[in-house]
């Protein structure tokens, strides 16, 4: 069983080295905050793009209070804590305890959190460092050399490179969170990386294997129900055990309706649902 405790919606950002702390919003950005505080004018009136490259070798810091009770501590076995979405070089502290530094733009970043989150008021901080101070260490270290016709360090930063400018639209190399913050209470276990596909197809049948895996935070026996779904109607619906905390399953669909290339026929799907 999963509980899911949003930290979106107000935060308090400002510059390292400074004493003022603004109201930000998550999701979002730096550069966002400081235009709804009216710091910063339209990038895309005259002019105005400049001074948001004025802001490009600073560094940030974000941070959140809110409060857990001791029923969320009790209650559940394993309690996490999920950013969706981190642009893009910063540290993660939780109640002065580091927890871990993010360095890609795209991907979720989830942390352990059960022996450091408390009952009551917990403070969350995200420093954020120069993206573009960070990539030019990285070019300058880095053993591979790698070409761009602009910027020389945009190639080795996992970030949206639009952000660097292009001929379309202005350099905003914007810095914060842009997704959605977290917190996921977990009870007994949890399902990890659910995988599914295709094995053969023949005679009418489709032969296709179901995996993932399982993240046990207490001892004992699991089973777990997987069930195809076409159209909000069940197909087929079976138990296996589960072994060595993994879910391996090869079933049989009879007639099946197959996916086709667009103008060769439908792009018919399936859902899959695994339950332990």
């Amino acid at each position: 069983m999963e509980k899911r405790i949003s930290l979106n919606g107000k935060w308090h950002f400002k510059e390292i080295g400074t004493d003022v702390w603004y109201e930000g919003q998550v999701p979002g950005c730096v550069q966002l905050d400081l235009i709804k505080l009216g710091k910063l004018q339209d990038p895309y009136y005259r002019m105005n793009e400049i001074e948001f490259h004025k802001l490009e070798d600073k560094e940030w810091v974000y941070k959140k209070e809110f409060t857990l009770s001791t029923e969320h501590l009790n209650e559940y076995d394993a309690v996490k804590l999920v950013f969706e979405g981190v642009d893009t070089f910063a540290d993660v502290y939780l109640n002065g305890v580091y927890l871990g530094k993010t360095q890609n733009m795209f991907i979720p970043y989830e942390f352990d959190i059960k022996g450091v989150i408390r009952e009551g008021i917990n403070i969350l901080e995200v420093y954020f460092k120069s993206i573009t101070k960070t990539v030019k260490l990285m070019e300058k270290v880095s053993p591979v050399k790698l070409e761009w016709s602009g910027d020389s360090g945009r190639p080795y930063v996992r970030k949206a490179q639009y952000s660097f400018g292009w001929d379309w639209g202005p350099r905003i190399v914007q810095v914060g969170l842009w997704r959605g913050v977290y917190i996921r209470l977990v009870k007994h276990a949890e399902i990890k990386n659910p995988y599914f596909y295709t094995e053969k197809i023949e005679d009418d049948k489709a032969y296709v294997v179901i995996s993932a895996d399982i993240e046990r935070y207490v001892r004992g026996d699991f089973e777990a129900e997987v069930e195809l779904i076409e159209k909000d109607i069940s197909i087929i619906k079976t138990r296996t055990k589960v072994e060595k905390d993994r879910i391996d399953l090869r079933i049989k669909v009879d007639n099946p309706k197959l996916w086709y290339p667009n103008g060769l026929g439908d792009q018919h799907l399936y859902e899959i649902k695994i339950r332990l």
